[in-house]
């Protein structure tokens, strides 16, 4: 295969991926490769391979994907066992770590070889930010999209909300057992609130403290992205408890008292209606809803909008030097005002995995480029000078 491109040395940095190994995750059957700092750019044709690399480095990260939810979706079912794995060796200041994570009837994790058993204790380790055009359900969406971004974002940026998390999902889970035998458990079920209250309110705090600063920045930032349209707005809404609130006592006793409220509701309909498993924002432009009235174009940029903003907020969070970004190629529609925006914030990252069909414009003058083809699942580099 052609050489398409130049591999230099790169500076020194805090978090990276320096190798990785992945067996039988979707097309890859077989691929190893070594990668630097700075930008890995993945070329091939559409359906090659290059999304799944991302897709699985992705999953390397958090242990999901960010384009299905659906486990065997991810299995290359040509493979005999119908077990995919994916390991990797970060670079860090003060040695290196091997991450890994298979797949066949369970899950299996392990960090420098130790298994893990809690998954909270994973999430975190490697640091993946994501831009994807999928990203455009975040406007287009159900509820459950926009929650699931929010999550994300936190679970990354704070192991208390991930633990409360998981705790949270655990407890509603029972609690929603329960309702559904529509008789009156209503005094077992009080018994599941105080932890749902505990828990959720951890969420709800951090989620609206991380939602003002995110608002913030759509503000400052939006009048480029839409030139002559200034209204654009983003607003949450939560049924959990106040927005504006004093302290975690003042949201619990919100939390409870609306817990009370709702219970006729919840045992007349087997579901439980209040808490942060209902949380959703909506995004507007000139006061309408992007959702329902706005172009595809314009959801589409709102959507990477938001995905930017976000990840300022990581980047200012006390973790800019582990964070690794993954660009499936969005931005081919872009003007130039937006793409400076947005290649100015990943040049904040530690590494960047940018996939496209061709190099971009861009990137055509850097020197802290590394360039892979991708054909087939067969990922192919030029060899670096030592």
């Amino acid at each position: 295969m052609a050489i398409i491109g130049k591999c230099i040395k790169h500076r020194k940095i805090m978090t990276a991926i320096k190798n990785i190994k992945i067996r039988d995750f979707r097309n890859l059957i077989k691929v190893d490769c070594r990668f630097n700092s700075g930008y890995n750019l993945l070329i091939g044709e559409n359906g090659q391979g290059k999304t799944n690399m991302l897709e699985a480095i992705y999953y390397l990260s958090l242990l999901r994907s960010f384009r299905t939810a659906s486990i065997n979706e991810l299995k290359n079912w040509d493979s005999k066992d119908k077990l995919f794995f994916i390991s990797a060796t970060t670079d860090e200041n003060d040695g290196s770590r091997q991450l890994s994570v298979s797949y066949g009837q369970k899950r299996a994790v392990k960090i420098n070889g130790m298994p893990l058993t809690r998954t909270s204790d994973y999430i975190g380790e490697l640091v993946c930010i994501v831009f994807s055009p999928e990203d455009i359900e975040m406007i287009t969406g159900t509820g459950k999209v926009r929650r699931r971004f929010l999550d994300i974002a936190l679970s990354q940026l704070s192991k208390r909300y991930l633990q409360a998390l998981q705790a949270y999902k655990h407890i509603l889970k029972n609690r929603n057992n329960l309702l559904k035998q529509r008789t009156d458990n209503s005094k077992i079920i009080a018994s599941f609130d105080k932890q749902l209250i505990d828990y959720g309110v951890i969420l709800h705090a951090e989620r609206v403290q991380f939602f003002e600063k995110l608002k913030i920045l759509i503000q400052q930032k939006s009048e480029r992205f839409y030139k002559g349209e200034k209204d654009f707005d983003i607003e949450f809404s939560s049924n959990t408890a106040l927005l504006q609130f004093e302290s975690e006592e003042e949201l619990k006793e919100t939390f409870m008292e609306n817990l009370r409220n709702s219970m006729a509701k919840d045992l007349e309909r087997g579901m439980s209606h209040c808490g942060p498993h209902r949380d959703d924002f909506v995004v507007r432009l000139q006061g309408k809803k992007l959702r329902s009235f706005g172009s595809r174009g314009q959801c589409r940029l709102a959507s990477l909008l938001l995905r930017l903003c976000s990840s300022e907020i990581f980047l200012e969070g006390g973790r800019g030097e582990e964070v690794i970004f993954l660009v499936d190629d969005v931005t081919g529609e872009l003007d130039d005002s937006v793409k400076n925006s947005f290649f100015t914030l990943l040049e904040k990252g530690t590494q960047v995995f940018f996939a496209a069909t061709e190099i971009p414009e861009v990137l055509k003058n850097k020197n802290d480029i590394n360039i892979f083809s991708v054909n087939n699942g067969e990922i192919e580099q030029e060899k670096c000078d030592e």
